[in-house]
């Protein structure tokens, strides 16, 4: 069942990534076209998002020995995967909040 809005517009798919499952677009700008401001606001916090997963993986790889640290930067990385599909919806949308490298 799709995750509704306040209004029930089903703006996400609520299957994301799975060990098992490649991730999907759960964002479908058919269903719901975002302002810029709000598309401003929430991509800059995703990706502030992105950039501490990040800094834990880098923790995970220095502090962790062998088997627990690739445990933990393959489960980091899913959800880091997951964040990058809903920031690629926000960015179809809105190109120019796209950072230079994804333009």
């Amino acid at each position: 069942m799709p995750l509704q809005a306040a209004g029930g517009t089903g703006i996400l798919d609520s299957t994301l990534a799975t060990p098992n499952r490649e991730p999907i677009s759960v964002y479908r700008q058919s269903d719901c076209a975002m302002n810029r401001p709000a598309a401003q606001a929430i991509s800059e916090h995703l990706e502030s998002a992105i950039r501490s997963m990040s800094l834990a993986v880098d923790v995970a790889m220095a502090e962790l020995a062998g088997a627990e640290a690739e445990k933990w930067k393959k489960a980091i990385a899913i959800e880091l995967g997951n964040l990058s599909v809903v920031l690629d919806g926000i960015y179809d949308e809105h190109p120019d909040l796209a950072p230079p490298g994804l333009r």
